[in-house]
């Protein structure tokens, strides 16, 4: 108690974290720019950066020599290379499930259920594939 007392009598004693003394800092040699155009001028300001010049791709350049490219805007287009996606029979949604004794495809259990148990005829589920294009007899 003695100490803190004197310490708050003394004014060289200072509470906290130490001051932080700035450092003198040694003068930085000059660059050297020779490399940079002293006649330069930037033109146009922020607006001309902003509006760039497009160029639209080759395929859209008509040429009555070359043959039409297929594009989403003729019907020559090459087939897909991605899987066809398969489509639950029931909901509609996409079916990741093939229900081995029907060949109906499902989305969830709910259809598979809706599948097993309410489908039971023949002539039920050959409407369903019929519906799809894939009925069998």
């Amino acid at each position: 108690f003695k100490m803190k007392r004197q310490a708050e009598e003394d004014s060289s004693v200072r509470r906290g974290p130490p001051k932080r003394v700035a450092k003198e800092r040694e003068p930085i040699a000059e660059l050297d720019l020779s490399f940079k155009n002293p006649n330069y001028e930037k033109k146009g300001g922020a607006a001309a950066a902003r509006a760039k010049n497009l160029t639209l791709p080759r395929i859209y350049e008509k040429d009555p020599q070359e043959p039409t490219l297929p594009t989403h805007k003729n019907i020559r287009a090459p087939p897909s290379v991605r899987p066809i996606k398969k489509f639950c029979d029931i909901t509609g949604f996409e079916a990741p499930y093939t229900d081995p004794r029907t060949g109906l495809r499902y989305a969830d259990s709910q259809a598979f259920q809706f599948i097993r148990s309410e489908l039971t005829s023949h002539e039920k589920i050959q409407s369903y594939l019929q519906i799809r294009g894939a009925q069998t007899t």
